[in-house]
């Protein structure tokens, strides 16, 4: 059993050092949400029906300047470049030991991030959507259905069950969630497991 954590994108959002070109390249790709910039040209208008904690949260940590926003879109995405290389090394070592094509691989997050709709950034506003999602990527051993995806959102309360399941053991009843393989569109792949 591995556990790694890793702690990154999160603010302060910095450009990481020896990224200096792959930033210049991105720069101008670069786009703000169509949320973001409506909500600018209407001069900062709060959109009819928006939960109040959205404006609670903005007045603090929002962001105005459309300039500082392109920012912070390109800092995230660069750490997440950092991230990903990083997952590259481990998922390499494992496969130089070994344990890659045998093993079982999970990759989530714990929170998702708003970059920018409405001016929101960050984890604060839990009650956003964009905070609530995150990726969710299981790889079973031995290449057993790679490539499946599946539509429907899943819960992060799934995993514990899903991961109990996949070692041949059943969760307590005290446990929340389900298994994915429980799952309407899964059950073919728990019968071939």
């Amino acid at each position: 059993y591995l556990h790694v954590d890793f702690f990154a994108p999160h603010q302060p959002f910095m450009i990481p050092a020896g990224l200096e070109d792959r930033e210049a390249a991105l720069r101008e790709h670069v786009v703000l949400p169509a949320s973001f910039t409506e909500w600018v040209d209407s001069g900062y208008r709060i959109p009819s029906g928006e939960p109040k904690i959205y404006e609670l949260y903005r007045r603090s940590l929002g962001l105005y300047d459309p300039a500082v926003a392109r920012e912070y879109i390109l800092a995230n995405l660069l750490q997440m470049e950092v991230v990903e290389r990083a997952i590259e090394r481990l998922v390499g070592r494992l496969r130089e030991l070994g344990l890659w094509e045998s093993g079982l691989f999970l990759l989530s997050a714990d929170h998702g991030e708003m970059n920018t709709e409405l001016g929101l950034v960050d984890k604060g506003v839990y009650g956003h959507p964009k905070a609530a999602r995150v990726p969710l990527v299981l790889k079973l051993p031995d290449g057993a259905h790679a490539g499946k995806r599946v539509a429907e959102p899943v819960s992060l309360l799934d995993v514990a069950p899903t991961l109990l399941e996949l070692a041949g053991t059943k969760p307590l009843a005290r446990l929340d969630g389900e298994s994915l393989f429980r799952r309407t569109d899964l059950r073919t792949l728990a019968k071939e497991l």
